[in-house]
């Protein structure tokens, strides 16, 4: 090739499945991921959105992807991801979502709803292991469905989501199957020649995807459209670094007016109980003072009275 192309630029992804002359490789791809059963392999598919180079020429990064069809029914959506932001698994979810309701028209029932898989490529990672984990191949291909917590009963094979995080693969792996095929050739594909693959990877499949990375390379039209989303992939990388700084930011900001709220709540909590405090010995004074004055007036009204009945009062004499 004349110049290196990434495997993982959107237009080159969507080049690769969406061309009704490469639904051999959407097919390759799709079992290679979902490794089903002999008797389960999927045959052939129906790409509901093919490549269209009109939908890049804005160079805008709108969301581009390819759906598809399967003979019985499935639908497939197949996303790429350079960056890994800290939102991107709602939309995920949130894309998953809008194919599965897109299915069911007005008036028709819910068993008419046929399963939903997407698979994300990500060039990022999404979910890392925890630093007691150092081995990271648990997480190259992560698979998420709906199931019991408790008794790991699968609701419904309707919803999965796939996501394959290329920088798990290490590239002196050796290639055993078709999925770390792929896998290798999203990660490696813009270092590898055409002419000399590397051993595990001199398929036809292969061989056919390296041809769209060098029409990619060698065709002046296609080479100026994919500069033109790299360098749109670039700055969406850059305004995402600067949200999730202004993101961070934020939400320390937040935390900081959180814990001085905390601070203030217990220091008017503090004050309220001294103020309770005060009002109670308050109380007591001012009760101390109405019974000193209630015991003064008996007094004087005792004393009235033994004067009136000529007896002395000593204690009245001798104050």
């Amino acid at each position: 090739m004349k110049n290196k192309i990434k495997p993982t630029v959107d237009c080159v992804v969507k080049a690769m499945f969406g061309k009704e002359e490469n639904r051999n490789l959407l097919i390759n791809f799709l079992n290679a991921v979902l490794e089903p059963d002999a008797g389960e392999r999927i045959t052939d598919v129906f790409v509901l959105n093919p490549y269209n180079e009109r939908e890049f020429e804005s160079g805008k990064l709108s969301i581009v992807d390819i759906k598809a069809r399967d003979e019985g029914g499935r639908y497939f959506q197949v996303e790429i991801q350079v960056s890994a932001y800290f939102w991107l698994a709602l939309r995920m979810l949130h894309n998953w979502a809008g194919v599965y309701h897109a299915q069911l028209e007005k008036g028709k029932p819910y068993v008419s709803l046929n399963p939903v898989i997407s698979i994300w490529i990500l060039d990022d990672m999404l979910f890392s292991p925890s630093e007691k984990e150092a081995d990271t191949d648990n997480y190259l291909h992560l698979i998420f469905e709906p199931r019991e917590r408790a008794l790991g009963i699968r609701m419904t094979d309707h919803f999965a989501i796939h996501i394959l995080q290329l920088p798990c693969w290490d590239p002196q792996n050796s290639v055993t199957d078709d999925r770390e095929r792929w896998i290798h050739f999203f990660r490696e594909g813009e270092n590898m020649d055409a002419d000399n693959l590397p051993e595990g990877m001199n398929t036809e499949e292969i061989r056919q995807a390296m041809g769209v990375l060098e029409r990619f390379s060698d065709n002046r039209d296609e080479h100026i459209l994919y500069l033109s989303r790299l360098d749109a992939a670039r700055q969406m990388r850059t305004w995402e670094i600067v949200l999730e700084q202004k993101e961070l930011e934020l939400r320390e900001k937040d935390s900081l007016i959180k814990r001085k709220d905390s601070q203030l709540k217990r220091k008017d909590s503090q004050l309220k109980q001294k103020d309770s405090l005060i009002d109670q010995e308050r109380r007591e004074k001012e009760q101390a003072q109405k019974e000193m004055e209630q015991a003064q007036k008996e007094r004087e009204r005792l004393a009235a009275l033994l004067k009136k009945a000529g007896i002395r009062d000593e204690h009245s004499e001798s104050d």
